[in-house]
Parts: C-alpha cells; sequence; structure tokens
C-alpha cells in the first residue's frame, strides 16, 4: 500500500471543509429564517412583524460580515499565502526529484545517482550555503537588527534551502516556510500567517458573535415552542446544537486570537515563550571601533571569501570556522571595496521570555490590525507589519530590545556610547 501524502491531504481537506462550512451556513439560514422568522414570527399563532423583521436584520447583518471575512481569509490564503521563496538548491532538487518520480522503475538510489552528489536524498536536509555570496544574505545584512543563529547568520530552512527571515516558519503540512506563520487550518484550507492573520482574527470573532446571536434566539423560541405546542422542532434543536457547537469553538479561537495579538506572538512563538531567548544580531554603529573581541561574539558583512580562495595564506578565516565564542571577521581581511561597505553585528541575547516585537498592547494591536476603527472591523487593508521597508529590522522591534541595547552599553562603559545615539536616545539618561 503507498504511503499517505500528508499534502495531498491537507489539499484535499482544505476543499472540503469550506464546502461543509458553506453547507452549515446555508442550513442555519434556512432554519432562522424560513422557519422561525417566518413560519413561527409571521404565520404563527401570535404574528410578530416587528420582532421578525428586526432579527433578520441583525442576521443578514452579522452573516453578511461573518461571510465577507471568511471569503477574503480564503482569497488571500488560497492566492497569496505568504510562502518564503524555495531557494536555488531545492528548485533544482524539486524539479529533478519530480521528474524522476515519473519513472515507474526508477529507485531511491538511481534518484541519488541522477541528482548528483550536491544533492541528498529525500530523507536528508539540504546543507547550509555558508559561501559568502549566498543568495539573499544581503536582505538581512542590510537591516540593523535580525534574529540569527550562534554564529551571526541568519536561520537557515534545511527543506526550502533558504535564509529564513525573522518570525518564518517551515510548515510540515505543506513543505514550505511561512512568513510570520500562525497556525496550519483546514477550516480555511491553508495556512495563516503574515498575509492573513488579521482577516482570521476578524472572522472568528464575526463567527462568534454570529453564532451567539443564532443560539440565544434559537433557544429562546425553541423554548416558546415548546411551551404552547408541545412538539418538538427538529430543525430548532438541531439549530441550537450546531450553532452552539462552533459558537464555542469559535470563542475559544477568538479569545486566543486576541491575546496573541496584544502580545504580538503566533501560536508557534507562543509555545515556547517562556523558555526561548532570542538571539539578534545588532549593528554596531560604525562610527565606533569594534569592542574587544572577547566582550561578545560578532560578526561582520558581507562575509570574507574563504580561506583557499584568498590570494593570501595568512590572511583571517571565515566566522563560519571561528567558535561560536570567538566570531570575529575583521574588516581589514576583506578587499578595500568591501571594507568601506563593511556592516559588523554584535550578537546579543535576550533574557528567557521577552518577546523582541512587543510594541505594548496598543502597538501590537495596531501593529496586526491597523490604526483606525475602520481598519479593525473591515477586511480590506493589510496589517501594518506587512511592510518591511524599514532600515531597522523586518519587524518593528520593542522595549526588551532597546533595554538589552542599554544593558550592552553600560557592559561597555558608557564612554562607548555604541547604542545612545544611533538607537533613538536609549542610551540617554533619562
Amino acid at each position: 500500500m503507498a504511503p499517505v501524502n500528508p499534502e495531498a491531504v491537507n489539499k484535499w481537506a482544505g476543499r472540503i471543509v469550506p464546502t461543509f462550512l458553506a453547507g452549515t451556513v446555508t442550513y442555519a439560514t434556512y432554519v432562522f429564517v424560513a422557519q422561525l422568522c417566518v413560519n413561527l414570527l409571521l404565520k404563527g399563532h401570535r404574528p410578530r412583524p416587528g420582532i421578525s423583521a428586526a432579527l433578520l436584520a441583525i442576521y443578514f447583518v452579522l452573516c453578511l460580515f461573518m461571510t465577507i471575512t471568511y471569503g477574503r481569509l480564503v482569497y488571500i490564503v488560497t492566492v497569496d499565502p505568504g510562502y518564503l521563496p524555495l531557494g536555488p538548491a531545492a528548485k533544482r532538487y524539486n524539479k529533478a526529484d519530480k521528474n524522476l518520480s515519473r519513472q515507474n522503475n526508477g529507485t531511491i538510489d538511481r534518484a541519488n545517482d541522477a541528482l548528483g552528489p550536491e544533492y541528498p536524498s529525500s530523507e536528508t536536509a539540504i546543507t547550509r550555503d555558508d559561501g559568502p555570496d549566498s543568495p539573499g544574505l544581503e536582505l538581512f545584512y542590510t537591516k540593523d537588527i535580525f534574529v540569527c543563529s550562534q554564529d551571526g547568520r541568519p536561520k537557515w530552512c534545511s527543506e526550502c534551502a533558504n535564509w529564513k527571515p525573522d518570525r518564518t516558519h517551515h510548515c510540515s503540512d505543506i513543505g514550505r516556510c511561512v512568513y510570520k506563520m500562525d497556525h496550519y487550518c483546514p477550516w480555511v484550507g491553508g495556512v495563516v500567517g503574515l498575509n492573513s492573520f488579521k482577516y482570521f482574527v476578524q472572522f472568528v470573532a464575526y463567527a462568534f458573535f454570529y453564532c451567539l446571536f443564532v443560539v440565544v434566539v434559537a433557544a429562546i423560541y425553541l423554548s416558546e415552542d415548546l411551551s404552547t405546542t408541545s412538539e418538538l422542532n427538529g430543525h430548532f434543536v438541531a439549530l441550537v446544537a450546531v450553532s452552539g457547537f462552533f459558537g464555542l469553538f469559535t470563542f475559544g479561537m477568538t479569545c486566543s486570537s486576541l491575546q496573541f495579538v496584544f502580545a504580538n506572538l503566533t501560536t508557534i512563538e507562543n509555545l515556547s515563550k517562556k523558555r526561548r531567548a532570542w538571539l539578534l544580531a545588532v549593528l554596531i554603529p560604525p562610527t565606533f571601533s569594534l569592542p574587544q573581541q572577547g566582550n561578545y561574539p560578532h560578526i561582520t558583512y558581507p562575509l570574507p571569501l574563504p580561506p583557499s580562495e584568498k590570494s593570501s595564506s595568512t590572511a583571517p578565516s571565515s566566522p563560519a570556522s571561528a567558535p561560536h565564542d570567538e566570531i570575529v571577521s575583521e574588516p581589514e581581511a576583506l578587499s578595500e571595496r568591501n571594507a568601506r561597505a563593511t556592516r559588523t553585528f554584535a550578537i546579543l541575547q535576550l533574557a528567557v521570555g521577552r518577546n523582541p516585537w512587543d510594541l505594548g498592547a496598543v502597538g501590537n494591536w495596531k501593529s496586526v490590525m491597523g490604526n483606525n476603527f475602520l481598519d479593525w472591523v473591515l477586511p480590506i487593508t493589510q496589517s501594518p507589519c506587512r511592510n518591511h521597508e524599514s532600515h531597522e529590522s523586518q519587524f518593528e522591534t520593542g522595549r526588551w530590545v532597546e533595554e538589552l541595547l542599554v544593558e550592552r552599553e553600560e557592559a561597555e562603559g558608557p564612554e562607548t556610547g555604541y547604542y545612545g545615539e544611533e538607537w533613538g536616545g536609549a542610551g540617554d539618561d533619562g
């Protein structure tokens, strides 16, 4: 029996579940409109047209907002999910792997032979590209702060063969890295991440209010119908059960989503927030001389060429070959052209549990939901945190990073003034 492909399962689930939800809402609309508002409140033994009209108006307003936000969410998840592009090695590997998979009598060994030594088997990760000209590195060291590994390089995804931008995670359900991934959601048929999280929050909130309204109204008139006819209306019972179930589900999702919005966290980041200590590469302003080598690790970009490619055998080695606590790339080891354009970063560590992107509750809310009321309630504009044009970092950093810079400056001595003026006066008194 052939093994089940989880990506194919998720693809089909992403098609079936939205169809199921659409059918559920259609049935709920039929019961609420035809059975409750028309048959009971308009044609019943005690007609109440005013109440019926009011209930219908509220119902369709809530249903409209829920449907629009859901449609916007599914559209973004499908059309613009926010995948990190595959690296060149992953593209070549996937193309060769697909070509070989069409051969009915092919084997893993034959596939590996055809791919050559550069490509591992499908069960082996693609090794990190440590070359100084590795594609994509410039997107990191042109910023003033970025999340890094212990050696000062950005995080690497061995599946996508690419450097991972800040807050990017690899989703095993789809086999791709996703910008600011929150979770894989079969209810919307894809991954909720940077591009879609705002619409997800709006959808679950509107869905909760919709379900709450329906279950309360249906329960009230189910009780009234029982007291007058002594017969159980199966449609009303089903409506109460379905809306109650989805109401509890969406209430939990709304609460957790709002918690993450106000804390500026994703579901994945929240799982490790109490034990994780973020490593950040922080630019040392070029107007200051480098600190002594032993004070803290640092790295200089662009990276120097490997020793084998340098004209002088006495040139310092690449920082990748140095121990993690003594990572030094001296500008003088680079060419004269590169030396004028070097950027040296200190590798600093936040205290455990501190979120580098915590902007305070209000700032966190605005970074995801927008800057005004219309942004908060309408699924039109994108989240402001999608804008990565700032030279400082891919995502705006908060007070914990400022405190870290102040602590580092105090440890080096106030006379250094490494970060005080360059970071908005973080090192100034008062």
